[in-house]
């Protein structure tokens, strides 16, 4: 049993000591330059395939669409806030089909599957919405509303609606105080 002690102990010894040699720091040296290298090799091939400027103008164009549409939305939510303030009932639903209409556009600038806001909104979760309830509710008002023209839409009935929809854009940042 001391045999193979000593001859582990004779191992780690020589581990030790190949560790603390100027081979392995040299070893340990020529890695670096060669990791060094390479990086630098992968930074020129993706200079000259053109990955870094593709990279650098997707996100320039997300910017300055992202800025676009928060113009744009805030453009039109000005707009729905000027009709809401005439107090008439035909601003009043003009004001809420607007903000229906902007909340379609904006999910399906975003993305958001579905032919219309209906079936966006179906397959909308809390997770992606957050007040995703009350812009159901608001949305199937305004549907309502639209198949009913005769049905009344009370000052305060509008708020909720219009309500409801700010704190979706607000909650996507589109819309800040």
């Amino acid at each position: 049993m001391d045999t193979f002690f000593s001859f582990l102990n004779s191992i780690f010894y020589w581990i030790q000591t190949f560790e603390k040699s100027n081979l392995v720091f040299a070893l340990k040296i020529l890695s670096v330059l060669i990791s060094l290298g390479l990086i630098i090799l992968i930074i020129r091939l993706a200079i000259k395939a053109g990955i870094i400027k593709n990279q650098i103008l997707k996100y320039q164009t997300f910017w300055e669409a992202s800025k676009y549409e928060k113009k744009h939305t805030l453009r039109i939510w000005k707009k729905i806030i000027k009709l809401l303030r005439e107090r008439d009932e035909a601003s009043r639903k003009e004001a809420v089909v607007l903000a229906d209409k902007l909340l379609e556009e904006m999910l399906e600038r975003s993305g958001w599957l579905g032919k219309d806001l209906d079936e966006m909104l179906e397959k909308t979760t809390a997770a992606q919405l957050a007040n995703l309830e009350a812009v159901k509710t608001s949305h199937n008002l305004v549907k309502k509303m639209i198949t009913e023209p005769a049905s009344l839409l009370t000052h305060n009935e509008a708020i909720q609606i219009l309500l409801a929809y700010e704190k979706a854009f607000r909650d996507f940042g589109l819309i800040e105080d």
